[in-house]
Formats: C-alpha cells, sequence, structure tokens
C-alpha cells in the first residue's frame, strides 16, 4: 500500500493510492466477488459512468451503509450494487484534479446525509478515472476509534474475565484494519459461494448472469441490408442497455436455457417478424439469434437510430434490451465497461404462468402523440393468424385529450344506465385498435376457446385498451369489453424487466386517513378500513405525512408488507401528472412525485403491491390512475403491481371492490388479473365504479404463501 500526507488549509488529509474500483451498476454478487478477490482494504464506487464516485472502506460497508438483513435479496443477487446499497447522489465523495488543492467539502445541499463517504476526496485524472482517495486524519482517527467501541459493546466480557483495557485510537500512520475482510461471517450479507472471476471460468452455478448484446454487422444506411445479432453475453458491454438478466435459481443439473427474443426498430423492415430462439448454454457461450432486414431509404445520415431486442421465456415478456446507433456511422466498439441499464434488467421466471398473448403498444414520434406501433404476440404461432403481427395506427389526435374527456363524463354516468355509454367508448377503442389486433383477437379466441390471459406492455399512457368492446367485421359477434371477458393487465414498457409473477406475500396494510372535514369525510372508506384490519389481520396506519413515510421509507420492515391498501380521496392533476396528489389527515397530501424519490424503499424491499381505492374529489373524475403519475411513481420504486381507478368511483362500490379483491389476492392468493375480471363481470350492470379498476402488472401474478 502506497500512502502520503499532504498539507491542506484545514486539515491534514491522508492520500492513498491502493484501492479496487467498482462499477456500481454491476450486480451486488459480482461487486461483492470482486471487492473480495482485490487485496486493498479501501473501495471507490463508481456510478453513471464516473459520475458520481463514493470511498468507502471495506468493513464500512457492513457498519454504515442501509443494509438491514431483511432487506438483501436472495443468495446470487443480480441487482445493481448501487441500488443495494442505496447509493445517492448526496452520499458522493467530492472529486479534485490536485490533492495538494482540494475544494472544501459542501455540505450545504446535504446537511441531512450520513456516511463516512461524504468526508472523502477522490483524486482524478483528465479522464475522470480515481487516482488517489484523499481522508481527513480527525475523520479516520474518530472512525476508528466508533468501530473497536462498536465491537466491544457488541462482544461482552465474559463473567469473571479481567477487564479489557480501554482502547485507543490507532496511530494515524497505520489506521486500517488487519486481516481480509471476510464478508461469510458477517452474518449481514448474503454468503457468495458462487462468486464469478473478472474473467468467466468454471462453473457459474444455478444462477447465471448474462448481458444483452445487441450487435449490427455494419453501418445503418439508407436503403442498404443490414443483419443484426442478439446474444446474451457472460460479461457486460459498454454500448447495449438492459442487462443484467436475472434467470431466477435455475435447477441444479440444467445444461441450456432457452429464451426467444424479438427485434423491433422504427428505422429498419425486417425480413420477418418471426422471434429468434437464443440459447444460454452452462459454462459456454450462448447461441445468438440473428436478424436480417433493410435499412428505410428516408432515414437520414446522423439521425439516432434505436434497436429494442424483447426477450420471452416460452410465450411470458421477460423484458427488453436497447442500443442506439447513429445513421451512417460506423457502430461503436465495446471498451469493456458496463453501459446504462436504462431499460432495467431481463427477469426470467421459469415456473411462472403464461398469457395467451402479450400486445405492445408503442409511441414512434413524440412530435405525433397519435402515432402508435402495435405488436402482436401470441403464446404459439399456429394456422389462422395473420400473416403479420405488427401494424401502425395514427389516432389522428393526442389520445390524452380522448381519454381525458370521457372520464370525466364516466364518472357521472347514472348506474343501472351506464353500460352503453361505456360500451359505445369500447366500440371507439375496438376501431382505434389496429386489423392486425382484431385478426389476432379471433383466431386466439378461436384457438383456445373462449377466456384468453391478454398482457399488455405499451408507453402510451391514455387510453385503456382493457376496456376495448370486440366485434367481428359482419357484427354478428360481439363480446363484451376485454376487461369483462378475459383477464387482462397492463405495464409500463420501461420498466420492463420489474415485471415478476410471483410477488413475495407479506403482511397486509390498510391506510384510511380520518378526514377533519365534513366535506371530505368518507363514512364506508374507514368501514373498509374496519373490516380488512378485522377480517384480513390487516394492520392499520395513520392517514398522515409522517406515518405513511415512516412505511415508504422502511428497510426493513418486519413483517415484510405485501399489499398496502389506501382508502381515501385522490386527485389527478392533467396537466403535470407527477403532481397527482392522495389527501391525508389534518390537511396535508401526497404527491405522486414524492413517492418516486430514491428514499422510498419500501417497493425494492418487499416488492409490495400497492391498491389505492381513491376516489376525486367533487362531480366529475379524472385520469386517477394514469400511468404518468401514481403508476409509473410506483413502478419506478420496484413495487410489485399498482391497482386504481380511472376515474371517480361510486363509496359503496369501490367499498365493495376492496372486500373482494383483497379476499381473493389476499387471503386465497388468487391469481390478481382473474380476481379482477371476476369482480368487473359479476356487477357490470350495477355501476360505472366496477369498469373503472386498472391492474399494471404481470396478467397472472399472484401473492405467495
Amino acid at each position: 500500500m502506497s500512502m502520503m500526507t499532504e498539507p491542506a488549509l484545514e486539515v491534514d488529509v491522508l492520500w492513498i493510492e491502493h484501492f479496487v474500483v467498482v462499477d456500481g451498476s454491476e450486480p451486488t454478487r459480482v461487486a461483492f466477488a470482486r471487492i473480495k478477490k482485490h487485496p486493498a482494504d479501501w473501495v471507490v464506487i463508481s456510478r453513471n459512468g464516473g459520475e458520481y464516485l463514493y470511498v468507502f472502506r471495506k468493513d464500512e460497508l457492513l457498519h454504515w451503509m442501509p443494509l438491514p438483513p431483511g432487506a438483501l435479496v436472495s443468495h446470487g443477487s443480480v441487482v445493481p450494487f448501487e441500488i443495494e446499497l442505496g447509493l445517492r447522489e448526496e452520499l458522493q465523495s467530492t472529486k479534485t484534479t490536485h490533492r495538494g488543492s482540494q475544494p472544501p467539502i459542501d455540505r450545504s445541499w446535504r446537511s441531512e446525509a450520513r456516511a463516512p463517504s461524504i468526508d472523502r476526496w477522490v483524486e482524478v485524472d483528465e479522464a475522470g478515472e480515481p487516482k488517489a482517495i484523499g481522508i481527513p486524519d480527525i475523520s479516520m482517527r474518530g472512525l476508528v476509534l466508533d468501530l473497536v467501541l462498536d465491537d466491544l459493546e457488541a462482544s461482552p466480557e465474559p463473567a469473571g474475565a479481567a477487564p479489557a483495557p480501554a482502547p485507543s485510537a490507532p496511530p494515524v500512520a497505520s489506521p486500517l484494519p488487519t486481516g481480509p475482510l471476510s464478508i461469510e461471517d458477517t452474518g449481514a450479507f448474503p454468503v457468495i459461494d458462487e462468486e464469478p472471476p473478472e474473467e468467466p471460468e468454471g462453473d457459474e452455478g444455478t444462477r447465471p448472469v448474462r448481458f444483452p448484446s445487441i450487435e449490427p454487422d455494419r453501418p445503418i444506411v439508407a436503403g442498404q441490408r443490414i443483419t443484426i445479432k442478439v446474444d446474451l453475453l457472460r460479461r457486460a458491454t459498454s454500448h447495449t442497455e438492459g442487462g443484467p438478466i436475472d434467470t431466477g435459481a435455475l435447477p441444479k443439473d440444467w445444461k441450456t436455457l432457452d429464451l426467444s427474443v424479438m427485434l423491433s426498430s422504427a428505422a429498419i423492415d425486417l425480413d420477418d417478424e418471426e422471434p429468434r430462439r437464443i440459447t444460454i448454454a452452462r459454462n459456454a457461450a450462448s447461441t445468438p439469434a440473428t436478424f436480417s432486414g433493410t435499412v428505410h431509404r428516408d432515414v437520414p445520415a446522423g439521425a439516432q437510430i434505436e434497436i429494442t431486442a424483447a426477450f420471452f421465456h416460452g410465450c411470458r415478456f421477460c423484458g427488453s434490451a436497447r442500443r442506439e446507433l447513429v445513421a451512417g456511422e460506423v457502430p461503436e466498439a465495446d471498451t469493456g465497461k458496463p453501459g446504462s441499464a436504462g431499460i432495467g434488467a431481463v427477469a426470467v421466471d421459469i415456473g411462472a404462468e403464461q398469457p395467451h398473448v402479450t400486445v405492445f403498444i408503442e409511441r414512434l414520434d413524440k412530435s405525433r402523440p397519435g402515432l402508435l406501433r402495435w405488436r402482436v404476440e401470441p403464446c404459439e404461432r399456429f394456422d389462422g393468424l395473420p400473416s403479420t403481427l405488427r401494424e401502425d395506427v395514427d389516432l389522428g389526435q393526442d389520445p390524452a385529450a380522448v381519454a381525458g374527456a370521457l372520464f370525466k363524463r364516466f364518472a357521472t354516468l347514472v348506474p343501472g344506465q351506464h353500460r352503453p355509454s361505456i360500451e359505445g367508448f369500447g366500440d371507439e377503442l375496438w376501431n382505434l385498435a389496429p386489423r392486425t389486433f382484431h385478426d389476432a383477437y379471433w383466431a386466439l379466441y378461436a384457438r383456445y376457446g373462449g377466456r384468453l390471459r391478454i398482457q399488455f406492455v405499451c408507453d402510451e399512457p391514455h387510453l385503456p385498451w382493457e376496456l376495448m368492446r370486440p366485434s367481428s367485421e359482419d357484427e354478428r359477434a360481439i363480446h363484451p369489453p376485454l376487461a369483462l371477458e378475459h383477464s387482462v393487465a397492463r405495464w409500463i414498457d420501461r420498466y420492463s424487466g420489474d415485471m415478476r409473477n410471483s410477488l413475495p406475500g407479506g403482511s397486509l396494510v390498510s391506510i384510511a386517513p380520518k378526514y377533519s372535514s365534513a366535506r371530505l369525510s368518507l363514512r364506508m372508506a374507514q368501514e373498509e378500513h374496519e373490516r380488512i384490519v378485522e377480517r384480513l389481520g390487516a394492520k392499520s396506519v395513520r392517514g398522515t405525512r409522517e406515518a405513511l413515510f415512516a412505511l415508504l421509507e422502511d428497510e426493513d420492515p418486519m413483517p415484510p408488507v405485501g399489499v398496502l391498501h389506501f382508502a381515501g380521496h385522490g386527485q389527478f392533476a392533467a396537466d403535470v401528472a407527477a403532481a397527482s396528489s392522495i389527501k391525508l389527515e389534518n390537511g396535508e397530501t401526497l404527491l405522486a412525485s414524492e413517492v418516486k424519490r430514491r428514499e422510498v424503499r419500501l417497493g425494492r424491499v418487499c416488492r409490495t403491491l400497492v391498491f389505492f381505492n381513491a376516489c376525486e374529489v367533487g362531480a366529475t373524475g379524472s385520469v386517477f390512475g394514469e400511468v404518468g403519475g401514481w403508476a409509473d411513481a410506483f413502478l419506478d420504486r420496484k413495487f410489485g403491481g399498482f391497482i386504481a381507478p380511472l376515474w371517480a368511483v361510486e363509496e359503496a362500490d369501490s367499498a365493495k371492490v376492496a372486500a373482494e379483491l383483497l379476499d381473493g389476492i389476499y387471503a386465497r392468493r388468487a391469481p390478481i388479473g382473474e380476481t379482477l375480471r371476476s369482480i368487473r363481470t359479476k356487477y357490470a350492470d350495477k355501476s360505472p365504479t366496477y369498469f373503472s379498476y386498472l391492474y399494471y402488472g404481470d396478467v397472472t401474478a399472484r401473492l405467495a404463501r
């Protein structure tokens, strides 16, 4: 180890040049293996390509970071290290380009932040690579003394033993603990008995870590042919977003794992749309999938081109990877440094119940919100399906405007007289959907003899395609809306790798604010809350900001929270979705944007399913469950799913939904999508409330027992 002390303006700084640099986007198990293998006692964790750097001593990762045992994922975690450690911008160390004139540490914007990394510097070279780390002498003395005292308090002397000498601070010249860090002995971290070396070798065990790669064979040039290879590599690439994939725990004797992959790009016409097989082989390179096509003739040089690969296990969508290229330029070479995980990991759930069909709906042009691309991926190919399963449609207007006006009207429909209006809207939605979907729907219905499991994955947030009412071309066959006839669910495309089929389960928590205002008082919501507590053993949490934040930011809830239920008032902000709110006690509110904060850990720890049974204040409703607001906020923070009404709901009917939904999915552990379908069908003639509930999640998902 090389050390030297440089004078500073206020304190002496100990500069250390022997440390290990870990990329925070690496899977936790990979990062731990790298840290254990390296002889240095110091770690620099890099985030966002080196934009943020964090200095820790190895044992500090056990003492200082927010990692309670209950918050850790299972053995072999592929969760990025930076997420597992809870690293945030305010915990970063201060950069300097010259150790002799390091800048002062600015605490003005992070006065509440606590972590030893804050009081340290990182000297970087011209390329931004760490050269040395700086630690104030005073900080080191106090830190080591605290650790010694903590150890003494945790290990009291047995009776009759001689008293231990008072601890003293170690000399500044040798402040580091002796002996290597033993992660296995701490009890705070998962035991890693299959640590992957820096170079892939040996047996990778039952939980292989693979990284997507999208590799074109030549530059993208208008009118030219191109071949694109999609692979799952044993090390990350710098150019493809979306890794690593999580295979889940495979059988001990597994040899190969087959996935299928679909490729799409608005700039390329593929020769065919058939998915290709990609095979992961144990302890060996994967067998890649290859696609060929022709670049559109109108693609200009310099245009930004996006290529997306969607992965499936069977017919269940597992997540996406993406690569951006510039038309006319030679594709960048792999630098060996992992790229951004912007789309999220691909999660393979071997035992998941499959949907019959997955429908992708994506916006092609931000300046034309009505231009949508539909892709239909059935569970199997069979005679009777349309020859092409992809089609673009232009709605001719902004979907948000259409949806907003309709939902306000739905909130005022007269119960018992509501179905014709909702069915008329369903007819309009069916007419907006492409012919490809029409033909595929009737083929699938005939193939499986009735009820289907339909999974939507979309980034078009406004239109509830679940309310489409299918009809044959001659109108001799007319079905009820999809949400009544079939199990349906949707997911937000950019969180594709976070969709899980099995939610961990745990306790049920119920919140029903007691509003002081008579105008806001919801008597039936209180009764709903009391019934859930009494019949299902739910834990009651007060409807205040303090109590709600304590729950959402809990890093180790005991027992874990399987379902979070809220009964109260909600309001959607049409102009700024993130400003959507729920009303709490004492005149307080909670904004969707506040849920999206990094301090909210409940979803990452428990993958909690959230059920907001909230109605709009006043006579008219709005798009309460819109993707840009609450659903987006909860899925961004790794919650397992989200259920909420799209428009203002009637109090008595919404209470009935809560009782039957929670009895089904929590007490009986029934599939969430099918439970909602049965409730809609049972009460469809009674009230428009039963049509309003939208479910973000895996269509066949259920809570674990």
